[in-house]
């Protein structure tokens, strides 16, 4: 891979995080501040830069103690200890990393949010919004997986080119509705944490 290519994969990575970040913001103002988005949504500026480095930062949280147990576990080298300790893992980590994803819809309205206070301020909500997602997605992807195999069995007298682009169409639907969903699943996620906060307090 030389120069060339090396810029145009990041210059394609920087655009999917820009466009991103900006549907991201767009739908989680829309279900906190009723903000009404325009047609074609794409609007790039300071919040929807923060929004990038968070998300970022979540990532290589994540990353980082994934990589962190794979390491431990590949010193000790059991099999039994690996699958308890990948176990406690996502015990643990699954809903850390849920309540702590709460900073991306505070960053969207423009609220200052912590990993800590996020943390802190959503206890009990980090297993509800992990369900919602793999209840919400799962029969979407079902559904988009039957829907594949149906066009490909339809279309397969069809030259390749033209399955692979219904193919890559559904796809994208895809992606798009489990990522819409999940946002929405973040979205009531920061509600319910503010709500009773505020409850809490009165």
């Amino acid at each position: 891979m030389n120069a060339g290519d090396i810029i145009h994969v990041l210059v394609q990575v920087l655009i999917f995080l820009m466009a991103s970040a900006s549907i991201a913001v767009g739908w989680h103002r829309f279900g906190l501040l009723g903000e009404q988005p325009s047609l074609v949504h794409l609007r790039f500026g300071r919040i929807e830069a923060l929004f990038v480095l968070k998300s970022l930062l979540l990532g290589f949280l994540f990353w980082f103690v994934f990589l962190l147990i794979f390491l431990l576990v590949s010193l000790l080298g059991s099999p039994i200890i690996l699958m308890v300790v990948g176990v406690l893992a996502a015990i643990f980590a699954i809903p850390t990393f849920m309540r702590m994803s709460l900073i991306l819809p505070a960053t969207a309205v423009g609220q200052p949010l912590g990993l800590g206070e996020s943390y802190v301020k959503s206890e009990g909500l980090g297993w509800r919004m992990f369900f919602a997602n793999v209840f919400l997605s799962v029969p979407f992807a079902i559904l988009m997986f039957l829907l594949a195999f149906g066009t490909f069995q339809l279309t397969e007298s069809l030259p390749g080119f033209f399955i692979l682009m219904k193919l890559l169409i559904l796809w994208g639907l895809g992606q798009v509705i489990i990522t819409v969903l999940g946002i929405s699943v973040l979205t009531a996620g920061y509600r319910i944490m503010m709500e009773n906060n505020s409850s809490a307090h009165n």
